[in-house]
């Protein structure tokens, strides 16, 4: 399954023709994104550690 979190923004580029053509999706996530610092990021602000968890829940904080 794809999905689009470009906020509509996303689109295909032929590589033997160069055409670009928009894509629609089923489906679309929009999420907020916040460039990294204590300024611009809400939770790096609040000092709250960063943690990338993967799909094998490594990484992941204890309950």
């Amino acid at each position: 399954m794809l999905v689009d979190r470009s906020g509509g923004l996303a689109t295909l580029t032929s590589p033997a023709t160069g055409r670009v053509y928009p894509l629609r999706s089923l489906w679309q996530l929009d999420l907020p994104t916040y460039e990294a610092g204590p300024d611009a990021c809400p939770r790096c602000g609040a000092g709250e550690p960063v943690v990338k968890p993967g799909s094998s829940g490594t990484g992941m904080a204890p309950a």
